[in-house]
């Protein structure tokens, strides 16, 4: 299909009709399968990403309030880990900008152990220079492209990922923020390399992430983060006013959105090896193109529910202490990485 007739039949899909009696019914037989076999259709993951940016984004923020109560919330207690003692103020700074720099950091044996599992992973190569195989090691002396992500099959079978998955201080935090209990949905880490434009295929212009209806996710600096490596950009409010015209499903331009928002909105996150913040990337956000040195980033995502992007399901021997003694206590926050689904 055509870019002009795709255009020409999604604005009849996202009007207020095209929305009532088209995607909303589409949404809502997905979403009621998916509760009986935690599973979502292609089409009922294309028509929530549609209903995101229709005329009545209140049936979107609807399904995204009721998937706050798929499951009872956990009982976390005072939650330790690596969020101990932040989590009230961070919910709080979450919920009025979208963002928020973390005061703790991660320890640099933490840090350590990550790289060494990026340093050694054949990544999946995005954005490359050249004509070039899909994956390859990175090479900070020369790179041959924008980004390297480490496979997610690779993190979950490290130790130090698995500790991290099971730290009950990120679910406290996901929690509070969400409204409802967090299931882990993600684990990511990904270099970046020096690129002279901003690309979109490695997430350097504004945007928001909707793979799924409610979300938060912590993000790790394994590198030291200034102005020219590539530092985070947000638009703080920017995941509570999104105006349609910044809803649709693609990349915007500087002016665009700081034409809406206006420059002192805009909130840049650099800091040293170990910085962590969390963002509700349902705001507009992106990463700057690196101009000096490389970064490397460490990414965990709790949403409200697993409705949304169809998603593997990793068989995942858990060596990690912390990770098991998580499973056992909330099984639910878990599903993902079990065999078998714990509402069944």
């Amino acid at each position: 299909m055509s870019q002009p007739l795709r255009r020409r039949l999604v604005g009849p899909l996202q009007s207020r009709i095209g929305s009532r009696l088209v995607l909303e019914p589409i949404v809502e037989r997905a979403y009621r399968r998916y509760l009986g076999t935690d599973r979502t259709s292609g089409l009922g993951y294309a028509a929530m990403r549609k209903l995101f940016g229709s005329a009545r984004p209140q049936a979107f923020d609807a399904l995204a309030d009721r998937s706050t109560r798929e499951r009872p919330r956990l009982d976390l207690g005072a939650a330790s880990g690596v969020l101990a003692g932040e989590v009230a103020d961070a919910a709080a700074a979450l919920r009025r900008d979208g963002v928020v720099l973390l005061r703790s950091r991660l320890p640099e044996a933490e840090c350590a152990a990550l790289e060494a599992v990026a340093v050694a992973a054949d990544c999946d190569v995005v954005a490359r220079f050249r004509p070039g195989p899909d994956r390859a090691r990175f090479d900070a002396g020369a790179p041959e492209a924008v980004r390297y992500d480490v496979p997610e099959a690779v993190l979950l079978q490290d130790e130090m990922v698995q500790t991290l998955l099971g730290d009950e201080s990120v679910l406290a935090v996901a929690q509070e923020y969400l409204g409802g209990a967090p299931v882990h949905d993600l684990v990511a880490m990904w270099w970046t390399a020096p690129s002279t434009a901003e690309s979109s295929a490695a997430a350097q212009q504004f945007h928001f992430d909707l793979d799924r209806l409610r979300f938060v996710k912590l993000f790790v600096y394994l590198t030291d983060v200034g102005p020219a490596n590539g530092p985070h950009h947000y638009v703080k409010g920017s995941h509570r006013d999104l105006p349609r015209q910044l809803r649709a499903d693609r990349r915007f331009t500087d002016a665009e959105v700081l034409g809406h928002y206006g420059a002192d909105a805009l909130v840049e996150i650099t800091g040293p090896r170990g910085s962590m913040f969390l963002a509700d990337t349902r705001g507009l956000h992106k990463g700057l193109n690196v101009v000096e040195g490389h970064r490397l980033v460490f990414q965990l995502e709790c949403s409200t529910s697993l409705f949304g992007k169809p998603l593997d399901r990793p068989s995942v021997p858990v060596a990690a202490p912390a990770l098991r003694a998580a499973i056992a206590s909330h099984p639910g926050a878990y599903r993902r990485l079990l065999a078998e689904d714990p509402r069944r």
